[in-house]
């Protein structure tokens, strides 16, 4: 068991609750914490968690405020470890106390401008930093962008300047987590729903997806859900993906993207590959160069 000092494991979810539990208990196999907590808007009774009621959280606006705002008054170790049902420990081995030493870690992402770090929906923050975030002089205008990016590119530079919050920088956040980049070597966790498919057995999506919040499925026009579909798809698990496209088509019976690759799945999975080959060529005239898709077409033309 990995010793996680100082640190409150936190998942804070008000609609996938099974999940969320799901991620919590996969987090609890192999680290300890000085305190678990799950904050949800159900009345619940669980084994090691202290559950405790928060009003309901409707939309990503209202997640984000909660997070600058309000967490600070739950958490009463100097750490706090956010996760999410789709973002946990993965790789415990790789926790080291050097992550300690700044007040926000989480996977980067693709900016150049030195305001890289990083994702949140996988972070650990201190609760200095929970504490300057709650203050007045933190002024709320928008969170179209989320928390994390209101935290870490809006607001960064002045937490630095006024209360000397420190932000890892990203070889760090690279042993911590991966998110939209490739993991490298094995960080400690990561965040994302396409990145499921690398972290459960595939035995287990069809229970998963099943569980799912059909807001989690439908968010932003089902990309990440599309995307965790795509990565079961080209690494040959076709039962997985065609699952997956079934959940999505549920919501969005006429998404035509999702229509031809289940189309395309279908003819491989009957051995047409030629036909395969043609649905996923037609696709590429309105997505030239598509990295999925030129992976499907490799596949079946192999």
């Amino acid at each position: 068991m990995i010793e996680i000092p100082h640190t409150t494991l936190c998942c804070i979810d008000c609609y996938n609750y099974e999940l969320s539990i799901k991620a919590i208990e996969r987090c609890l196999q192999s680290c300890h914490f000085e305190r678990t907590l799950f904050l949800t808007d159900m009345e619940n009774r669980l084994d090691n968690i202290d559950v405790q009621k928060i009003p309901s959280i409707k939309t990503k606006e209202q997640y984000s405020m909660f997070l600058i705002k309000e967490l600070h008054a739950y958490i009463d170790t100097d750490f706090v470890l956010i996760i999410q049902f789709d973002g946990f420990i993965v790789n415990p081995d790789s926790w080291t106390v050097e992550f300690q030493q700044y007040d926000y870690i989480g996977a980067k992402w693709g900016y150049t401008d030195g305001l890289n770090v990083g994702n949140g929906g996988f972070s650990l923050r201190s609760k200095r930093l929970l504490q300057a975030l709650s203050n007045k002089d933190i002024v709320i205008d928008s969170l179209k962008y989320g928390e994390d990016t209101f935290i870490c590119r809006t607001y960064r530079r002045f937490l630095e300047k006024q209360y000397n919050i420190k932000f890892a920088p990203e070889s760090i956040a690279d042993k911590f987590s991966h998110e939209r980049f490739e993991p490298v070597g094995k960080p400690f966790g990561f965040h994302g729903l396409f990145n499921i498919w690398r972290y459960i057995e595939p035995n287990e999506i069809e229970n998963f997806i099943n569980i799912i919040s059909p807001r989690s499925i439908t968010a932003k026009q089902a990309i990440e859900a599309i995307e965790l579909g795509l990565n079961y798809h080209m690494a040959g698990h076709l039962r997985e993906a065609e699952i997956i496209y079934q959940k999505i088509l549920e919501h969005y019976p006429d998404h035509t993207d999702v229509l031809a690759l289940l189309k395309g799945l279908t003819h491989h999975k009957s051995g047409h590959l030629r036909e395969a080959e043609m649905v996923y060529r037609e696709m590429l005239e309105d997505y030239p160069d598509h990295i999925y898709l030129l992976a499907l077409l490799d596949m079946v033309r192999s």
